[in-house]
């Protein structure tokens, strides 16, 4: 049975699209809209007790997120990358009613 989670917090969705310039094939570009109301619940996740707060290489301060990156192909037939960001997920504790 597959474990239940709590849900997001904030999800900010992002496409992630393959370069057609010579040489860069390989690399992606990124465009997104993310709305406001996500970005507040970004920032008020990030500033709670359930963000994981960490330190990077830099030595900043910094709060863990969850990306994932699922192929797609778009309406006119392009492949693309759907880009997924949010809070890490943890698994919900499951109660024993019998």
């Amino acid at each position: 049975m597959p474990a239940d989670f709590a849900p997001d917090a904030f999800t900010l969705f992002s496409t992630f699209n393959k370069s057609k310039i010579e040489g860069k094939e390989n690399e992606y570009w990124s465009k997104a809209e993310w709305p406001l109301e996500q970005i507040n619940a970004l920032h008020a996740w990030a500033n709670s007790t359930d963000a994981l707060i960490t330190t990077n290489q830099k030595g900043e301060p910094c709060v863990t997120v969850q990306q994932k990156l699922m192929p797609r192909t778009s309406a006119a037939g392009n492949a693309y990358l759907l880009g997924v960001t949010s809070n890490p997920k943890k698994a919900v504790e499951a109660t024993d009613l019998f």
